[in-house]
């Protein structure tokens, strides 16, 4: 953000304090398989939290980038979901694996052994995004079935019936659909997680929402209601091949260069704003 407000000052405290905890997080909670609950000293708790890494889940689902490698993330979520998740009970908010030891007393508490879906949707949302979507989707599937047997499909309850974290179930959409947009530099990217299926599904920003359709050899994004604006469009789609994007059927005139492998952006020669009614295709056979 201060990087957008052409803020450089501001920008500099932030990164310095930015790399401060990024050192500080890794030399001091790592434990080669997780990230610890908290270090103090000689001290140390080492509870497999299911949202150890949130800041990093958001900061990705968002568009903003990470802090973590992609193979250090992987490694992270594959642990929790293989010491957290089991299909009798769904997705605990933390546990002790085999050798670690409690280190609170609160250990055992209702809170720590719960299972939150706001929790479970979002760390869904970021197996999603790493690749494991198997995973994630067999999370989403459990919680549907725990609620619908319980009959409480619309009352998930967390700290108190009707809780509101369950809304995260939003991300999973974001995640699944890869659909990203960042405002100040009109920018819209997709990296749908659904490689080479056929699916429909709702799209939404800041201002406007409508509907993407994919289908073999293209995506197709319809305005319901709103605008959305653009000059860049970033594909990161599995053989994808010299894409192209027509509007009201005409090609638009834009430059495309290849990122690195399936990744591709667009630069438009003019800023394109969709509006209600309107569609977009991007070809990508």
């Amino acid at each position: 953000m201060a990087d957008d407000m052409g803020d450089g000052q501001y920008r500099q405290e932030l990164q310095d304090i930015y790399d401060l905890g990024i050192r500080s997080f890794e030399k001091k909670l790592w434990n080669g398989e997780y990230y610890n609950l908290w270090s103090d000293g000689s001290v140390k708790d080492e509870c497999c939290m299911t949202d150890q890494i949130s800041g990093e889940w958001f900061a990705r689902l968002v568009g903003s980038g990470g802090f973590l490698s992609d193979e250090r993330t992987a490694v992270v979520l594959k642990n929790i979901f293989k010491y957290n998740y089991s299909k009798e009970y769904g997705l605990m908010n933390g546990s002790y694996p085999k050798g670690r030891k409690p280190r609170h007393s609160t250990y055992l508490n209702a809170q720590a052994m719960a299972t939150w879906t706001g929790i479970e949707y979002a760390f869904a949302s970021a197996m999603i995004g790493s690749g494991f979507v198997s995973e994630a989707t067999e999370i989403i599937r459990n919680v549907e079935d725990r609620y619908r047997r319980a009959g409480r499909i619309w009352n998930h309850i967390e700290c108190g019936q009707h809780y509101y974290r369950a809304m995260s179930s939003w991300c999973t959409l974001l995640a699944i659909t890869g659909f990203q947009v960042d405002v100040p530099r009109k920018t819209v990217r997709f990296a749908p997680a659904m490689d080479g299926e056929v699916w429909r599904a709702p799209w939404y920003a800041c201002s406007g929402w409508g509907i993407m359709l994919r289908t073999q050899d293209a995506i197709e994004i319809t305005c319901i209601d709103g605008t959305l604006e653009f000059e860049k469009i970033v594909l990161a789609i599995p053989g994808t091949c010299d894409p192209k994007f027509l509007f009201d059927d005409i090609q638009l005139k834009g430059v495309t260069t290849i990122i690195k492998k399936d990744e591709w952006v667009i630069s438009l020669e003019e800023c394109l704003c969709i509006r209600e009614g309107q569609r977009v295709v991007c070809r990508i056979g």
